[in-house]
């Protein structure tokens, strides 16, 4: 692949997993164990939701790079899976 098809699957999985994160942190179960501010909690789900929404743009923003360079063509490349042992 090329590079910008991997950045567009980077962004795109990373932001995926920035929201996982978020649900993970906003479930008031995941506090009882250790006492927390709530200023701390506060400061990690406002960093979770810039993370998820930072993410997000860097996935459209590479999306658009491939759409703007690509030309309306499709790539020439093929995926090969398996490996070729000589």
């Amino acid at each position: 692949m090329s590079s910008p098809h991997i950045s567009c699957t980077k962004s795109t999985l990373l932001a995926g997993i920035a929201a996982t994160l978020l649900s993970f942190v906003k479930a008031n179960d995941n506090y009882k164990a250790v006492a927390t501010s709530p200023a701390k909690r506060n400061a990690v789900v406002g960093f979770c939701y810039a993370a998820l929404l930072l993410n997000i743009y860097a996935s459209m923003m590479a999306y658009a790079i491939v759409e703007k360079t690509s030309n309306g063509k499709k790539p020439s490349h093929k995926l090969k899976f398996g490996c070729k042992y000589g």
